[in-house]
């Protein structure tokens, strides 16, 4: 059963507008955009008008100001139409009959949650469903930059569940295409992040540290991390 899908890329086109348009042509490609939708997250750019990426089921929203990676996310998932979201950087290369081939997993996995698809392995390109995303009442707010985010999500997710080991965390609620195949799906090509003016990984780990602590070894109130570092929450 194929389902209906928003591809939300995260994009700062004051950086790089060359790697939106390569994105962008890419959907035109491979992605079945007269059924499905690219929802643009312009993150602090020049203003993007309407018809500024061509004819095409697309849709943009400029934030006024670059807010961080997580808000980004947020925002993705408040204006996606469709139950499945696929949110991704800008930096993906996706190969001819990539649809195809997630809609397999997707049934093929029926009680996941959350399907990491890139390689290097990660949230550079991940899909959730906007039911879940308001189960764990959505990514956290506040993180400036990019980084730590998705650390955060990973160990809300253990606590949600009640689950303290990275393994069952994989088994039950998240899949990892290339831990689960050694095949790569979706190729990520990082270096955006780095580049991004006023993004300091620095602060956006401060913030992560508000809420979760480092243990280094397991601990009996920790969890696993999805790197295998553990932590325990700040009470």
């Amino acid at each position: 059963m194929n389902r209906r899908l928003t591809v939300a890329v995260v994009s700062d086109t004051g950086v790089r507008k060359s790697r939106l348009d390569s994105f962008i042509g890419q959907m035109r490609e491979t992605f079945p955009l007269r059924i499905s939708r690219v929802l643009v997250i312009n993150n602090g750019g020049k203003h993007l008008g309407k018809d500024s990426l061509g004819s095409g089921n697309f849709k943009i929203l400029n934030t006024t100001s670059r807010i961080g990676l997580s808000s980004c996310w947020n925002a993705a998932m408040e204006n996606a139409e469709f139950e499945w979201v696929l949110i991704c950087n800008d930096d993906l290369i996706f190969p001819k009959g990539w649809v195809k081939d997630f809609q397999n997993i997707l049934q093929q996995n029926p009680n996941r949650h959350v399907f990491l698809l890139s390689n290097p392995n990660g949230f550079s390109c991940f899909a959730i469903t906007k039911t879940f995303w308001k189960k764990i009442s959505g990514f956290r707010e506040g993180f400036p930059g990019g980084y730590y985010e998705d650390d955060d999500f990973f160990l809300r997710v253990a606590k949600m569940a009640g689950l303290r080991y990275k393994k069952d965390m994989m088994k039950s609620i998240f899949y990892s295409h290339f831990d689960e195949t050694g095949k790569t799906l979706i190729k990520h090509s990082p270096e955006y992040f780095e580049r991004v003016p006023g993004w300091n990984k620095h602060e956006n780990k401060v913030f992560f540290d508000n809420f979760w602590q480092l243990t280094y070894n397991e601990d009996p109130d920790g969890i696993e991390n999805k790197n295998g570092v553990w932590y325990k929450e700040v009470k």
